[in-house]
């Protein structure tokens, strides 16, 4: 019952359980003390939770490792590693050595805290108490690791994981492999791809859809559709949105237009629906090549599927538009924003004021330039005025931005 409430965080249930108890006259053992500080943790009452284990350890039977393990935790999730730290030093005092699963807890939370260089000593010292690691806890430290595209501790701490006899698992791999990926080393996931299959553990899904995400982002368009193919016709995967939208990048920023659409196709005749991500890596990716018609289309073809577009898509979208000076179709896109109830950011507001402030510097130069020729005598024509009219596109997107213009003059 303490269990079931520190479960469900009641902490009035917690209470109740323990009044229940000394009603009853039923005195606490060791899973007792066990499930009450893991409840008044899961509660937030990390005092209590203390002071409780503290009373604990004057009774027999006292606390036993799942008490302070619990304890441990707490303190960790809290990212007050002195406090977890004496903790395990007063189990150590109680005769309750830590176990496998206290270190794990206290190297997760350094973990969670960016602190890898400090759970790294927590797993030598485990080593140095001859408390065996298990693959939880390689797999913990290896998380961090891939976080911050650590690749090349990564592969050391696998060696460290097979020297110490514990088989990584197939999440040892795929988490190594993201690793990679947040570092765009393709050669590297390769060589764990190979690792993984010498260790007898065939690629899934994840596997696939990591590798896919880093050759998106390196580029490496023929890498991709070839990782892409042997997914789905040598391992039979049914693969999810995430892997087909990291291949339409891949191919939109390539400007490999034809071959994206087609995938879109692939994508629906496999039965995974293009979600907002699908058609919004095929809008910034045909953008970003300059082919504004092609990204328009795309945009146009997510609302006739009836994908709500977003604010990164629009974005994508007008960026192109003032890059092109197709001021016409950016002022459209600004009142299809509005009308579904989405706002520019700021930092995008001042983007597209700075690009047309500097567009409009840009022009101010060469009618100066223009004037320059056309120097008075009577040889020469007057200069014709090539500022924009006042209802003009261009106006008009200016007074959406919030900038001078002359929208309403007439």
């Amino acid at each position: 019952m303490l269990a079931a409430a520190g479960k469900a965080r009641d902490l009035s249930r917690v209470e109740a359980v323990l009044a229940d108890m000394r009603r009853a006259s039923v005195p606490p053992d060791e899973v007792t003390h066990g499930a009450l500080v893991s409840a008044l943790v899961r509660c937030g009452e990390l005092e209590r939770a203390a002071t409780a284990l503290r009373a604990a350890t004057a009774l027999r039977p006292g606390p036993g490792v799942r008490a302070y393990t619990a304890l441990v935790q707490g303190f960790a999730r809290a990212s007050d590693f002195d406090r977890g730290l004496a903790v395990m030093a007063e189990m150590r005092a109680a005769g309750v050595p830590p176990n496998v699963v206290t270190y794990s807890t206290l190297l997760d939370g350094l973990v969670r805290a960016g602190r890898l260089d400090e759970a790294r000593s927590v797993l030598d010292s485990m080593a140095a108490e001859r408390v065996a690691a298990n693959a939880v806890t390689y797999n913990t430290l290896l998380r961090g690791f891939a976080e911050r595209g650590r690749v090349r501790d990564g592969l050391a701490l696998l060696a460290v994981m097979e020297g110490a006899g514990v088989t990584p698992s197939l999440v040892t791999f795929n988490t190594l492999l993201s690793t990679c990926g947040r570092d765009d080393d393709v050669p590297a996931a390769r060589r764990v791809l190979a690792l993984m299959a010498a260790a007898g553990h065939v690629p899934d899904v994840v596997t696939f859809t990591t590798l896919l995400a880093a050759c998106s982002r390196r580029g490496e368009v023929e890498e991709a559709r070839q990782l892409f193919q042997e997914a789905r016709e040598v391992h039979r995967l049914q693969l999810d949105a995430p892997a087909y939208n990291a291949l339409l990048a891949c191919l939109a920023f390539a400007g490999r237009a034809a071959e994206a659409e087609e995938l879109l196709g692939t994508m629906r005749a496999d039965g995974v629906p293009p979600s907002v991500a699908s058609y919004g890596a095929l809008v910034a990716g045909l953008a970003r090549t300059g082919n504004l018609e092609g990204a328009l289309g795309a945009y146009a073809a997510a609302c006739r599927a009836g994908v709500q577009p977003d604010a990164r898509m629009f974005d994508a979208l007008l960026e192109a538009c003032v890059r092109a000076a197709r001021f016409d179709a950016a002022t459209d896109l600004l009142a299809d924003m509005d009308g579904r109830g989405l706002l520019l950011q700021p930092d995008a507001r001042l983007k597209y004021r700075r690009m047309l402030q500097a567009s409009d510097a840009q022009a101010g130069r060469g009618r100066t330039q223009r004037r320059a020729q056309q120097a008075p005598g009577p040889q020469r024509r007057a200069v014709t005025s090539t500022q924009p009219a006042a209802n003009s596109p261009f106006e008009r997107f200016k007074w959406w931005l919030g900038l001078p213009n002359s929208y309403y003059d007439t």
